[in-house]
């Protein structure tokens, strides 16, 4: 009983050494926190005896705002001069009002008070010039954690290196010759990459479209709502701050304008190199890509806004990069009083009004059909009529081999059978 008890009074021991030690420990790398603690009860036991003072409970609460704001001040910046500097700017504006105060009252005491801020504006002065930036301070604790961190492992590694060398020389040598090949291979790759092109045009292209994301059409669902193949994966991608009259939505009907938009939505996704860019959330509450669309570099809710196709909605999360780029485009067609502008009232801010009639949506479809056929998009992707006589290819897969995007009406190898659709576009993606 005696070595038992003699024991667990050791462990006992040593285990409130260890625990003062960490408190002792937690005090001195928190000085100035815990100093503005003791100083905030001080000023409350003083508030709470109210002893007669030559101001009344001015000092006490001069006190208890100074010690929370040195221990705030601490525990958010946690450096000593940032600390300081905060501390004397808030005592500096608490005095001053202190001095302006007084004098308004015609109190002899505020000479005073006015030397006391002043003091307080110099020491003011001094921290700010001395301490450090806040975000270099922060990095540079980030840094001085991730050097400790990085070397605690290096340690730990050092000793499994050493065995693993001695049976894999041979191999290591090996490997070394054969980097040094590749990175010989790489180095003349991209020297004849800098050589045929200008630096400045390397900037420019890294910069505009470092972020955006090649993709494949798969579908053209709506006016502002397609099918992509995504990470290998087909994914539906609402377009970013526009809206386009409903033509497919369950239980309502097919808005005005809402076939122009689709045709001309599909004619823009098939007429070039499609490249997605996202922003803030990327997705919607329906699991859908929310994303700005590109073809060929060019934006095509742009394009949509400028023409008269589609609103600008569902600013949820601003600010957005090109919110107002859109805006300046919606504008444009406001004033020309382009399609959805052309008719009072269908437009609103929660969406269009009323029913495209059978007759006019008809005239529609058939009008894109024209315009989608007779004009000529500004991209090279679907080449032109070629000997000015007909093509013939058993079917879409057969086309695709040489026209990828499909090809209009005047082309020579549209077939209607291949235009499924009937959108004087066949074999389009």
């Amino acid at each position: 009983m005696n070595k038992n008890s003699g024991c667990l009074g050791i462990i006992i021991g040593l285990f409130i050494l260890a625990l003062v030690i960490q408190i002792l420990k937690l005090v001195f790398l928190n000085i100035l926190g815990i100093l503005g603690i003791v100083i905030a009860v001080i000023g409350i036991c003083f508030a709470v005896t109210k002893k007669d003072f030559k101001f009344g409970l001015y000092w006490p609460i001069s006190s208890i705002v100074s010690g929370l704001s040195l221990t705030f001040s601490w525990f958010v910046f946690r450096e000593y001069l940032i600390t300081l500097a905060f501390l004397s700017a808030f005592l500096f504006l608490y005095f001053m009002v202190t001095t302006l105060t007084l004098a308004i009252r015609k109190s002899a005491n505020w000479k005073k008070f006015s030397l006391l801020s002043t003091s307080l504006l110099v020491l003011m002065i001094i921290f700010i010039s001395i301490a450090p930036d806040i975000d270099s301070n922060k990095s540079e604790v980030a840094s001085s954690e991730n050097n400790s961190n990085l070397s605690s492992t290096d340690k730990n590694t050092t000793t499994e290196k050493k065995t693993i060398e001695t049976s894999n020389d041979k191999k290591d040598k090996v490997k070394q010759n054969d980097n040094k090949v590749e990175t010989k291979k790489s180095e003349s790759k991209n020297v004849a990459a800098v050589t045929t092109t200008p630096k400045k045009v390397q900037k420019k292209k890294s910069t505009k479209s470092s972020n955006r994301v090649p993709v494949t059409l798969t579908k053209t669902v709506d006016g502002d709502t397609i099918k992509v193949m995504y990470k290998g994966k087909e994914e539906s991608v609402r377009y970013l701050l526009i809206d386009t009259p409903e033509s497919k939505k369950p239980g309502s009907c097919v808005q005005p304008y809402a076939e122009s938009a689709y045709n001309r939505n599909k004619q823009l996704v098939n007429s070039g190199k499609l490249t997605l860019e996202f922003e803030k959330s990327e997705r919607d509450k329906y699991g859908r890509l929310l994303a700005y669309v590109f073809v060929d570099g060019k934006s095509v809710q742009e394009t949509l806004l400028k023409e008269g196709y589609a609103r600008v909605a569902y600013i949820y999360e601003p600010p957005y990069k090109y919110l107002s780029k859109y805006q300046k485009a919606e504008d444009i067609a406001k004033n020309k009083h382009s399609n959805i502008w052309s008719k009072s009232g269908l437009v609103t801010d929660k969406g269009f009004n009323g029913c495209a009639t059978k007759a006019t949506v008809a005239k529609k479809s058939n009008t894109t059909r024209k315009s989608i056929g007779n004009s000529s998009p500004k991209t090279n992707t679907t080449p032109p009529p070629t000997s000015g006589g007909t093509e013939f290819f058993a079917n879409c897969t057969e086309l695709r081999k040489k026209y990828p995007n499909g090809v209009p009406s005047t082309h020579p190898a549209y077939q209607p059978k291949m235009d499924r659709d009937k959108d004087g576009y066949a074999c389009e993606r």
